[in-house]
């Protein structure tokens, strides 16, 4: 019978130099991950993060600096000499972006925050060889807009792949703002797209809030805006498309909100829409947080729309907050108040197979808030998976090794799994790489194991 390998593919960005920008994050309270290659680890910071939040690292994957929005920290987590750029530490998204050619500047882009003030969509400067190397806010506070924004603000390559295009959008008008950074510094004279419906006056004007996300490789945008519990089509959900040579904005699709949308993340492909919800104004105590994903790769507006699925759902005080692509191609969920992040541990997978666990990754004791980072997207995990869906069931066995600490896996699969307790939750995900699944962690009881996603091979085991 034939094995067939599907590789996913990481390079769907434009060709630059090799990206590390985004290997460090600092977010929640004084916590942050390091990744390496494909795997990733908890450490501390000095970051008090309620919201958005950034972190840059070096072509080396060093830390320089983070930010939220308030203040900004240098790589030894100390406040730099002029870190209290004072935009806001509960704004839904910062920025740290690179400019073109430098090895030394960088710029912070803060909006403003839930569409109140004029002309506070800004930037500020950060030199590397000031602060006696450790780096330093030289400029501040410089306006990129005069009017009202929303707390929206993003970025992707320019198609040439060395510029960088800078999003934010207007407030309550349906103006994207699309920044040109090159070389030369931030053309302040945005490309204006007026496209898709504009924000509907609400309650403290809450749905300002929210994130922004483009593909990996640009092509595609998504926006949602927060919403207030008692106040019926005040949130905004909608997908568009971006043309990254000339920074047009264009190709609305709204899709169906699920009332208090918040984070969003793509998947590497780029075919799955990640979504969750943060019901944070006059929302019921009876009403729950969601987390759910929308499926793109038909291309079909109707059916895009109609193949919304909920993942998970919580209690109304376990909000999701920020959802982050990382470089190891997982999409991480920050949950405010939790010791534990989220993880979907296969995003470019269908909903019943893509493996998010809700205590995916343990904060060593530490708590997430509802920021986590924001950068331009990248993945350098490019994993081969095998398709056991077209395996004789005789080709693949599955057996409990006899100390009952892991599920031994014959047949040479490399395949994504998720175990479910007798309730049907998904209690542990992850990929099968070296013939085994560790199950030490598991309670005593009766289990089912799947590989590889619907229809494929499926058992039960018992852990005595």
């Amino acid at each position: 019978m034939r094995v067939i390998h599907l590789l996913f593919a990481a390079t769907l960005f434009p060709v630059v130099q090799a990206q590390f920008h985004g290997d460090v994050w600092q977010f929640g309270f004084e916590t942050g991950l390091r990744f390496d290659a494909c795997s990733v680890e908890v450490i501390t910071g000095a970051n008090e993060g309620f919201e958005g939040c950034s972190a840059v690292t070096g072509h080396g994957g060093e830390l320089q600096f983070y930010t939220n929005g308030d203040r900004v920290w240098n790589r030894m987590d100390v406040e730099m000499p002029n870190g209290f750029i004072g935009a806001s530490g509960s704004l839904s998204q910062v920025l740290i972006v690179q400019q073109p050619g430098s090895a030394n500047l960088y710029h912070i882009i803060t909006p403003t925050i839930q569409g109140q003030v004029a002309g506070a969509l800004a930037y500020h400067a950060v030199d590397m060889n000031a602060g006696g190397g450790y780096g330093d806010v030289v400029s501040m506070d410089n306006t990129l807009y005069t009017g009202v924004s929303t707390e929206h603000v993003a970025a992707t390559w320019h198609a040439n792949g060395t510029d960088v295009w800078i999003m934010a959008h207007a407030y309550p008008s349906n103006e994207f703002l699309a920044y040109l950074l090159t070389p030369a510094g931030i053309n302040t004279a945005p490309v204006v797209s007026a496209v898709g419906l504009g924000f509907p006056a609400c309650n403290s004007n809450i749905n300002a809030r929210g994130e922004l996300r483009f593909t990996l490789d640009g092509s595609r945008l998504a926006m949602a805006g927060n919403g207030v519990g008692n106040e019926q089509g005040s949130d905004v959900l909608a997908l568009y498309q971006f043309d990254n040579a000339t920074g047009v904005v264009s190709a609305p699709l709204l899709l169906p909100p699920a009332r208090g949308d918040f984070g969003l993340a793509f998947s590497p492909d780029g075919t799955k829409l990640y979504g969750g919800t943060w019901k944070a104004l006059n929302f019921f105590s009876t009403d729950h947080n969601e987390l759910y994903q929308y499926d793109l790769s038909s291309g079909d507006p109707q059916t895009i729309v109609a193949s919304r699925t909920t993942l998970y759902t919580s209690v109304i005080s376990d909000a999701f907050g920020s959802l982050k692509l990382g470089p190891d191609g997982r999409i991480y969920v920050a949950r405010y108040g939790s010791g534990h992040l989220g993880i979907i541990n296969f995003p470019d997978e269908p909903a019943a197979t893509c493996g998010y666990v809700h205590d995916g990754l343990y904060l060593n004791g530490a708590t997430s808030a509802q920021g986590l980072n924001n950068y331009i997207d990248y993945v350098y995990c490019t994993p081969v998976v095998t398709d056991v869906r077209h395996m004789p069931a005789e080709q693949v066995r599955v057996g409990l090794d006899p100390a009952g600490q892991r599920l031994v896996v014959q047949g040479g699969v490399v395949a994504p799994y998720r175990i479910m307790d007798v309730r049907g939750m998904v209690v542990a995900a992850g990929r099968v790489t070296d013939g085994s699944i560790g199950v030490a962690q598991l309670a005593t009881g009766t289990y089912v194991v799947e590989l590889g996603g619907d229809d494929a091979f499926r058992t039960r085991f018992v852990v005595p």
